[in-house]
């Protein structure tokens, strides 16, 4: 799912395809099913601990424990930042209320915050610039750093699902997300299918049988985190805590890409 890819922009759409496959395919490809080793002239298989399934996941504030300077720079990443809860304190792309008109949809989209929460609201306008009807909802999750923009996440009982304004960082502003601006989704239609929540999030916690339904809370871990390239920690965590013999110069409890 491309998020915040400016509506229009051709080389930036394909751009943000390929990158995306790629992390896709990184992604699908966990667990490794076996690591390569050379000693000498001698190559080994050698099984990561943490690849069976059934070993759980920790949490970066677990790795924080022994791995702070680590921690710390890879939270100022925009992987780091990839999904969070909006405040007042991380939404510095709000200034002011937002309105944004698009005529040819017959579409108003605001952007406001009451009471410290922000809310998104679109309105259908008819042929005499008359409000029709209107839908609102209370942003849920921010999607995106901010490096290269931000869309924004709805949820309509336990079904969460895209708004149709995001912001752009490069150029300071609001405009509809991708897949509303050629009128394919309306009125916050969009569904943010697990396979695209996947990538964002740290965790998701989808309902499985369906295609964007989510258990609550809907994820774990909110922004990407140490597992997703190093793999479940629940192992490596129990054998440092016991200081456990690594049996050779690399601890093969957890995977080091």
């Amino acid at each position: 799912m491309n998020l915040v890819q400016k509506p229009g922009s051709v080389t930036g759409m394909r751009w943000v395809q390929t990158i995306s496959a790629g992390l896709f395919a990184t992604f699908m490809a966990w667990p490794p099913a076996a690591a390569r080793i050379t000693a000498g002239q001698e190559q080994t298989s050698v099984e990561y601990g943490n690849a069976p399934a059934g070993v759980a996941y920790m949490g970066d504030e677990t790795c924080r424990e022994c791995h702070e300077p680590q921690y710390n720079d890879f939270k100022k990443t925009g992987m780091g930042r990839s999904l969070s809860i909006p405040d007042p304190g991380n939404w510095p792309e709000f200034t002011k209320s937002v309105t944004l008109l698009n005529k040819k949809l017959g579409r108003r989209y605001t952007v406001s915050v009451t009471g410290g929460k922000m809310y998104h609201t679109e309105s259908g306008m008819g042929a005499d610039g008359k409000q029709e009807y209107s839908e609102k909802h209370e942003v849920a999750f921010t999607v995106g750093s901010g490096d290269l923009g931000r869309s924004y996440l709805v949820a309509k009982g336990d079904a969460l699902f895209v708004s149709p304004i995001s912001y752009y960082t490069g150029s300071r502003g609001w405009d509809l997300s991708p897949g509303y601006e050629s009128g394919q989704f309306l009125s916050f239609t969009r569904p943010v299918w697990n396979l695209c929540a996947s990538c964002h999030a740290g965790l998701s916690r989808p309902i499985l049988g369906t295609r964007n339904r989510y258990q609550v809370p809907a994820f774990r871990f909110l922004s990407v985190g140490c597992e997703r390239c190093h793999g479940p920690g629940e192992l490596h965590v129990r054998e440092r805590r016991e200081n456990a013999p690594l049996g050779g110069a690399v601890d093969f409890s957890i995977v080091n890409p």
